[in-house]
């Protein structure tokens, strides 16, 4: 799996997750939770939108 594909599995992933805990959360907890700076996660959930 190429790192792009790889990037996006975790953050799914973790969005996936974060959902049966909470009803909605917050790039910067998303951030925390990835080791990465909320900028990352704006970009990433974007990207996500983007490819609907």
């Amino acid at each position: 799996m190429n790192k792009i594909k790889s990037r996006t599995s975790n953050y799914l992933k973790t969005i996936y997750e974060t959902s049966y805990t909470q009803r909605w959360t917050c790039n910067k907890q998303l951030a925390t939770m990835l080791g990465v700076l909320p900028g990352s996660v704006t970009e990433a959930v974007n990207r996500l939108i983007s490819q609907n």
